[in-house]
């Protein structure tokens, strides 16, 4: 084969390289300015969820965590009954104008009200 012909394969398997490259290299561009923009729509709708009103104020609140001793409580109706009691304990003091008790903080995947009117 003549050196010519050698040479110009070598050109086009070089200029199909440096064309391969050429889209990896638009292809990670692109995969880059992709996540950017999704980063910046994720952070705007977050800011969006951070001024949206929940619905409840946790001024004036009391909380804490409380668990009853699985020796003295068997069985689940046992437990709730207990926190039934106490809410209704709690409610009926003047101070309190309402009292609950949650498995999970409000906004928690899962929370739920066992409450006393």
């Amino acid at each position: 084969m003549s050196p010519a012909i050698k040479d110009g394969s070598r050109a086009s398997a070089s200029a199909r390289n440096a064309s391969s490259r050429t889209t990896s290299s638009l292809e990670k561009s692109s995969a880059t300015r992709s996540q950017e923009t999704s980063a910046g729509l994720l952070m705007r709708s977050f800011e969006r969820l951070l001024r949206e009103d929940p619905g409840f104020t946790g001024l004036h609140s009391t909380s804490f965590n409380l668990q009853v001793p699985s020796s003295s409580y068997e069985d689940w109706p046992e437990v709730t009954d207990f926190y039934a009691r106490l809410v209704e304990r709690i409610s009926e003091m003047d101070e309190v104008r309402g009292a609950s008790v949650t498995a999970f903080l409000p906004l928690d995947p899962g929370w739920s009200i066992l409450r006393s009117e």
